[in-house]
């Protein structure tokens, strides 16, 4: 019965990923002012800090497991309900509130690095990024890489997210190398990146 939840759960998170929408730039462009405000006022290392903990604590809320599972049992697991599609239209609306968010926050200070302690604020920009559209993700991976190459991110977050975009490439996922570093370098070779 665990392994039917876990299971369950797993596709649940692939098809959210998959049934989510394109974010379009112009739609970052003119929410600009009013989010640059906000990014802009993160003046010292604590307010950039509970700016990304919200972040990873809104994007892990929207994509509650439990809360998945209970609409669909109370649904019959269908997912064409109308309370399912709602629950995947918040997921994919507060997706690409957070999408614009790291971006401007990558734009105006790059990614977290030492001094930004928290694990939830240093994971935000990765996991929001694991949840995004393939192009999206290729906006947000030259910063991964940066931070990867400066010791900012860890080989198996960076790893995850090119995986993750292996499988928007090619349908499915890249067989693990022996190490996180080896996949990283075999991942950005198929995957054609620099």
């Amino acid at each position: 019965m665990i392994r039917f939840f876990s299971l369950l759960f797993i596709l649940l998170l692939a098809s959210s990923c998959k049934e989510g929408k394109k974010v379009d730039i112009e739609k970052i462009k003119s929410n600009e002012s009013e989010q640059k405000v906000s990014v802009k006022a993160l003046n010292t290392v604590k307010k950039k800090e509970a700016f990304l903990e919200q972040i990873f604590i809104d994007d892990q809320k929207a994509r509650d497991p439990e809360v998945v599972l209970e609409i669909l049992k109370k649904n019959n697991f269908d997912k064409n309900s109308y309370s399912y599609r709602q629950y995947v239209n918040r997921m994919n609306y507060v997706g690409e509130q957070n999408f614009i968010k790291i971006m401007q926050y990558l734009e105006a200070y790059g990614y977290p690095d030492d001094a930004i302690k928290s694990i939830k604020a240093r994971s935000a920009v990765a996991t929001v990024t694991l949840h995004q559209q393939p192009n999206n993700k290729l906006l947000v991976y030259p910063y991964l890489k940066k931070a990867y190459e400066q010791g900012n991110l860890e080989a198996e977050k960076f790893s995850f997210v090119l995986n993750r975009m292996h499988i928007n490439k090619f349908g499915k996922s890249y067989p693990h190398a022996r190490t996180e570093e080896q996949n990283i370098v075999e991942l950005l070779d198929i995957l054609g990146l620099e």
